[in-house]
């Protein structure tokens, strides 16, 4: 039974050519293949990336990143109803913001960034050369500044995207790598004091409340 599916990612800000989007796919295992052999599953084609319950717990635990920030959604951007069980996780999603994810979120951050400053290889003088080199430059920062700006909107609780940028703004490289650096030391100022990881218990829980209710009622019988 699927419990909810939600887009995630840099994706949600709907920028042109800005990758491909992701949903997490989050389903409850039959019981009988938790109480014989409760294994985690999860498998990623090209657009979404499947769960069962105790597979997306451990993804929160480890600070897998659409994990977590499926639950800071903006709730208009959500088009399936979620069910109770997304509802509990998001109401207490402050507690899954762990170092864990925190590190995975920096470290993923680093890659591009790394990766833009690698792009511009052509002299000015080759004017075509450059200026579509330019081009992918500015765009690959752009996708670093969205980074950042997720990262910090989760780590204040806050959903994202919330207001997009004014992609005019981003007209040159130095201003890009000024306005990542602002973000950047924002953005580790917040994430000095998290919990190195969350509660796997309380997730199961709360993905698996319907078995545990029907426990209950049987056990009550």
């Amino acid at each position: 039974m699927k419990l909810f599916e939600i887009l995630t990612g840099i994706e949600i800000y709907q920028l042109p050519e800005m990758f491909g989007h992701k949903k997490v796919s989050v389903f409850l295992e039959p019981i009988e293949d938790i109480l014989i052999r409760d294994v985690p599953y999860s498998k990623q084609d090209e657009n979404t990336i499947y769960f069962n319950t105790s597979g997306y717990a451990e993804a929160l635990v480890s600070g897998f990143l659409p994990a977590v920030e499926c639950l800071f959604i903006d709730k208009s951007a959500i088009t399936l109803d979620p069910g109770l069980e997304y509802e509990e996780l998001r109401i207490n999603r402050s507690q899954f913001v762990t170092k864990n994810y925190f590190d995975r979120a920096i470290s993923e951050f680093e890659e591009v960034f790394k990766y833009s400053e690698t792009i511009v290889k052509s002299s000015p003088k080759n004017k075509e050369q450059f200026k579509k080199e330019w081009k992918e430059c500015i765009r690959v920062k752009l996708y670093c500044t969205y980074q950042l700006d997720s990262l910090i909107k989760i780590l204040k609780n806050k959903d994202i995207p919330g207001e997009a940028f004014n992609i005019k703004n981003f007209y040159d490289v130095e201003v890009c790598n000024k306005n990542i650096e602002t973000l950047k030391e924002q953005a580790i100022s917040l994430g000095k004091d998290l919990p190195e990881k969350c509660d796997y218990i309380f997730i199961i829980k709360s993905l698996r409340v319907d078995y545990f209710q029907k426990i209950k009622l049987f056990v009550n019988e």
